[in-house]
């Protein structure tokens, strides 16, 4: 099956920042690197949902927008503030749906790793997409 690899960028304390203001999540964990540290921490460490978006964004990216018909993801390690991330995604199951003979079926798995290789995430995605030949229409 096809693997492909990403460069998702390096997480900044801003960026950690920003998506707490956005998501009003204002656990000091997140921005208070005293707080962080008396945690059992080196640093403030990013959202887990903000490295989901970012390797879903990069997925998206790389393999173009589904529909997505579930999606079930597990944080694995923290991500820090000047941590390069990377995600890297395998086409693990390709097969026709039953239900809508003009759509099929992909399933990826995701990893989402560190410039160490340390994995931060893995996620699996199943999408219904359009198929070859059957014409291009919305999946709903």
């Amino acid at each position: 099956m096809k693997t492909t690899q990403r460069t998702m960028g390096q997480m900044t304390r801003r960026m950690i920042v920003q998506y707490a203001g956005v998501v009003q999540d204002f656990n000091p964990v997140h921005y208070d690197e005293q707080f962080a540290r008396a945690a059992g921490l080196p640093n403030v460490i990013a959202q887990g949902p903000l490295t989901v978006a970012l390797a879903l964004d990069a997925l998206v990216a790389e393999h173009g927008s589904t529909s997505i018909r579930s999606l079930s993801f597990r944080l694995k390690s923290p991500v820090f503030p000047g941590d390069t991330i990377y995600a890297r995604t395998t086409v693990t199951d390709v097969r026709a749906s039953k239900s809508r003979p003009n759509q099929g079926i992909v399933t990826t798995k995701t990893e989402g790793y560190k410039a160490d290789g340390t994995v931060f995430l893995s996620f699996e995605r199943v999408s219904l997409v359009p198929r070859r030949g059957a014409g291009v229409k919305a999946a709903r």
